[in-house]
């Protein structure tokens, strides 16, 4: 994996590809525990980053930051992914101005599922997710959680499903509206905290 930010223009979009994790550059597994790989699927065409955010709305989530706010930040993400954690640190302290809903996806290992799962079920669940980052970002992958619901389970694989269908094959993969601009955009990666800003319009 690279920290190499690699910048790529969609057509009338704000789009930028950086370090995240891949079906080709997974992270390394949790140091406790050998979870068996979830075999890789195959993406269909990309839809415009206007159809995927729209689509994105679909995805089971956490809501986290400023729940008032015009615009929805999409943010899919595996729980075993350490560019997803540096993801969530940049964003912490722009919370106070965006609404961003977290959408557990499920592809790098057999603890992605449950550990969604798990983050979904919280009661607390923005407390949970930045217990959850916080310790990844340390790449402490954390455990199999010991009680799963089957049907929160389902609700991680059909957001992988609809992390997929907008033509994602990485993470974490973020669709937004420029809040100056108005234009639908992806950030395909992680990026920090002035980054992340600028691509959403944040002054």
């Amino acid at each position: 994996m690279t920290r190499t930010p690699i910048a790529v223009l969609l057509a009338g979009t704000l789009a930028a590809t950086l370090a995240g994790c891949s079906k080709s550059a997974p992270p390394p597994p949790p140091p406790a525990s050998k979870p068996q790989p979830v075999a890789a699927r195959s993406a269909p065409s990309k839809m415009s980053p206007a159809q995927a955010y729209r689509a994105a709305a679909g995805g089971a989530g956490i809501d986290v930051g400023q729940i008032m706010a015009k615009d929805v930040v999409y943010v899919f993400f595996d729980p075993q992914c350490p560019h997803c954690a540096a993801l969530w640190q940049a964003a912490k302290p722009v919370l106070g101005e965006v609404h961003m809903v977290w959408i557990p996806v499920a592809f790098l290992n057999s603890l992605s599922a449950p550990q969604g799962a798990a983050l979904l079920a919280a009661p607390e669940a923005q407390a949970a997710l930045d217990a959850h980052e916080t310790k990844v970002t340390a790449f402490d992958y954390g455990s199999m959680p010991a009680k799963v619901s089957p049907e929160l389970i389902a609700k991680v694989k059909a957001n992988t499903k609809l992390w997929l269908s907008v033509g994602a094959d990485a993470v974490p993969y973020v669709l937004y509206h420029n809040a100056l601009s108005g234009e639908a955009g992806v950030i395909s990666g992680e990026l920090p905290t002035a980054e992340l800003k600028k691509r959403l319009g944040l002054k």
